[in-house]
Formats: C-alpha cells, structure tokens, sequence
C-alpha cells in the first residue's frame, strides 16, 4: 500500500490493480471513499477498468477469428502494477501486458495509472499506450465508491448527487449483465439526483449523452462531500448496491456495457482504438 498525502487530503493506493483505497479529508481525518472493508457489500474500492467496460455476453468475445474470454471491466483489476513513479503527493503504476494478459486479449500495451495530489484536488490518470503491431481496440475508466453516509447519523437516502448542469438526457440500464436498448427518464431538465435505493432497481444508471463536466456528491447535513470532474469522458456510471451498501459509485468511462448482439470486439459500443505506438491520455479528478 502506497501513501500520499499534502496535509490537505491524503490517498493510498495499492499496487494489486493500481486501485485507491482511501481518500481522507485532512487533517479531520474524515475517510470520503468506501475502502471495502465490508465484503458483504463490496469488497473493491476504486477498481482500474480495462481493456474493457462492462460486461460481454458470457463473457466472450470475437476478436480476429478467435474466440477468447474475458470478465466484466476487464483484468485490470486482478493484476499486480509495477511502481514507476513516486513522491510524497504523486504516484504512478504501470501493468505492461503479458504472456497471461495475451491469453484473454491478444494485444501488447503499456498501462499507466497516476496518482497526484494538489490542494484539496486528487488527480486520477489514464495512460494507454499500443505498444503492439496492428490497430488495438480498447476502452478503460475508473469505478470509485463513495461513502454514503459519510457522517453518522446520517442515512443514504440524506444524500443527493448535483450535476453541474440541468440535465435533460435519459439514462440507460442493464438486463441481467448486459446492455438494454430502452431508455428511461433521468432528471428531466434538472440538476438533482436524490439517492433512493429503488431509483437503482438492482442495476447501475448507465449516461451517454450528458452536458454537464462534473457531479458534486451531497450531504444534507453536511453539504459537499466530494466533486468529481469528468471533462472529456464518453460514459458515465452510476452505481450503488441493491441492499444497505453504504457507498454510491461515480465512474467515469470510455466505453460502455455490451448489448446481447455484441460479439467482436471491435463493434462494441463505446469502443476506442489506438493505432501502433499511439497513446491515448485522460484523467479525471476528486475534490475532497
């Protein structure tokens, strides 16, 4: 585990899938992201997605003629990164692929994760890079949880999401794992997401088509708990448990979940594609 801290906001990262597992407001010490300490619930905190977003129709896929197999978001998060950078407020971790990661995605890169921090702000950067021969078709984003409540005392339902801007677009959901066409309501011209349990219904809010660059987490009590900016990402995520989870997930995507008629990879909805040496950047930051 990788500590990083300026007095302000402290993080730690572990270097089993790049993935944060604390991020405190300092120097109250106030633990803002759900560290997983509950595997009832869930046992992540922030997983890296990558190569893919999402899920695939019994988790295979076509790519070239062959069949391979692939979990949903990818392996990412179930691989050691190497430490390639670090400091006392930044830290960088990178996964090269590999004879293993060749067995389910037949494409050489280099994955960079970064960490940095400045004031009150924690930068989170993606670095991918096609190290390989031929085209690389991929997609990646992170999947951060939220406590929710943060304070005691305080109930999930005593919390809101405030998007940036009034947000007219409708949202889409999941049929068991995979991607449904139909679309439902959102906010309807507004900026207010109040957390209820049953707007979930047992799957994740899934938004593609969004004005806003950034969503502020609320309390009712305590007003903002974090802000997360997301400029120049495609997708976005919202997520949290079906039972008591006491977390919510903000996730910023390229790249989204696969429709039942999916099957190569390079049709997947979302889908990005670098060409041999090409480098693709993006970062999105949390403001504690």
């Amino acid at each position: 585990m990788i500590s990083i801290g300026n007095g302000l906001i402290s993080a730690k990262i572990e270097t089993l899938g790049a993935q944060m597992r604390s991020f405190r407001r300092e120097p109250e010490g106030l633990e803002l992201l759900w560290t997983g300490e509950d595997p009832r619930f869930w046992r992540n905190s922030a997983p890296i997605l990558f190569p893919i977003v999402g899920a695939l129709p019994d988790n295979k896929y076509i790519c070239r003629g062959s069949a391979y197999t692939m979990q949903n978001h990818g392996f990412s998060r179930s691989r050691e990164f190497e430490v390639s950078g670090i400091g006392a407020t930044s830290v960088e971790l990178t996964l090269r692929s590999d004879e293993a990661t060749r067995a389910q995605y037949p494409f050489d890169f280099e994955l960079r994760i970064g960490y940095s921090l400045e004031g009150r702000t924690l930068t989170q950067r993606f670095i991918v890079t096609n190290t390989g021969a031929e085209p690389m078709p991929f997609s990646f984003g992170g999947h951060p949880g939220f406590r929710c409540p943060a304070f005691p005392g305080e109930r999930y339902e005593d919390h809101s999401l405030v998007f940036e801007k009034p947000e007219a677009g409708a949202c889409r959901m999941k049929e068991g794992p995979l991607l449904a066409e139909k679309r439902y309501p959102f906010l309807g011209g507004g900026s207010t997401f109040r957390l209820d349990k049953k707007r979930f219904a047992g799957s994740a809010l899934l938004l593609d088509h969004l004005e806003s660059k950034s969503v502020s987490l609320m309390s009712s009590g305590h007003g903002r708990l974090v802000t997360l900016g997301f400029e120049g990402f495609t997708h976005m995520g919202l997520w949290s448990g079906a039972g008591d989870d006491p977390f919510v997930c903000i996730e910023p995507w390229y790249g989204i979940d696969s429709r039942a008629d999916f099957r190569t990879l390079e049709e997947k909805e979302g889908i990005l594609s670098l060409e041999p040496g090409e480098t693709k950047s993006a970062a999105f930051t949390i403001e504690g």
